[in-house]
């Protein structure tokens, strides 16, 4: 009996008071608070059990810090990635707007082009006509000139009658 009750008696500070304190411990983590300390007061299987638990304390500590960091060096590269996007975008925005000037003047210069044919057909046939109109006025000049001569000898002839007329009146 007196064994008994000094197992009873040495019971709860050996192991029911480390399991306590590992269920808290535990309870703890699983709750996301990985700032508690924890205290091993033994060696023996109730120590390395409480012992366990510190380094899976530590080890959860450090990987979260490690993704946390991760997770900084993500959001920075993703933020220069949009940056970049954004940059390109905006490249993108203005060559666009060239590319629609350019298509615009290739169409003016289109039309200009098309004026300029017409305005070189209408100058062609201004032309002709032009040649037509003095080939037309060459020949009346021609005529002119004809006629001239033509009154220049009857005016010699009309002189000759005259000169006769006098040479009798004298």
């Amino acid at each position: 009996m007196a064994g008994a009750l000094y197992v009873w008696y040495r019971m709860p500070p050996a192991l029911v008071a480390p399991l306590q304190q590992a269920i808290g411990f535990a309870r703890k983590m699983a709750g996301g608070d990985l700032t508690g300390a924890l205290d091993i007061p033994q060696h023996n299987d109730m120590g390395q059990l409480l012992a366990a638990l510190r380094q899976t304390n530590i080890n959860l500590h450090s990987i979260i810090g490690d993704v946390r960091a991760n997770f900084d060096e993500i959001k920075l590269a993703t933020s220069e990635i949009a940056s970049g996007n954004m940059d390109l975008s905006g490249r993108t925005e203005s060559q666009a707007s060239s590319l629609q000037q350019t298509a615009a003047s290739m169409e003016q210069l289109t039309t200009n082009v098309q004026q300029s044919a017409g305005n070189v057909a209408s100058a062609n046939e201004l032309a002709g006509q032009a040649s037509r109109i003095a080939a037309q006025g060459g020949n009346i000049v021609s005529q002119v000139v004809q006629t001239m001569g033509d009154i220049s000898a009857s005016s010699r002839k009309i002189l000759d009658i005259i000169g006769m007329i006098d040479g009798i009146a004298f």
